[in-house]
């Protein structure tokens, strides 16, 4: 899982429908986590879900408004994965909260209760100044509330 392993995804068309997928592994971190803001837009899809942990950096936007993974570094950021039901209102969601905002989705391994699997993660790909204070910890959910603030 440390070897920094990513794979490309293809072109959405074939990711978000077209393919038969019924189901979508997807590694949520921030806004879209139990605590987060916009769960309850996802909540209706989630099959299961499960604590989970990927390997990258965890920052916040340099607004201070949102978490972003940030390639590199050695660390854990933790988080859950969703086993999600496809669906086409659940998939426009995600394509315009997500890629929208700058994030780049990704294949990645994700470990859960040491198992390793990939999954579908919103990624920031946007060079380092765009991003704020490092989240220590690798849990966003243990600062919901208490965002850095923004000079």
């Amino acid at each position: 899982m440390g070897d920094g392993v990513e794979v490309d995804l293809p072109p959405p068309a074939e990711v978000f429908g077209g393919t038969g997928m019924s189901e979508l592994a997807l590694f949520v971190y921030g806004q879209l986590t139990a605590a987060g803001r916009l769960r309850e837009r996802i909540q209706p899809y989630i099959l299961s879900q499960a604590a989970a942990r990927v390997r990258r950096s965890l920052y916040w936007h340099r607004s201070g408004r949102f978490p972003v993974l940030f390639p590199g570094g050695n660390e854990w950021a933790r988080g859950t994965l969703l086993k999600l039901e496809v669906h086409d209102d659940l998939m426009s969601f995600l394509m315009r909260e997500e890629t929208t905002f700058g994030y780049d989705a990704r294949w990645l391994p994700v470990e859960v209760d040491g198992t390793c699997s990939f999954a579908l993660v919103y990624c920031w790909p946007w060079p380092s100044s765009t991003t704020g204070a490092k989240i220590e910890s690798g849990v966003f959910e243990a600062h919901v509330g208490i965002a850095p603030k923004v000079s």
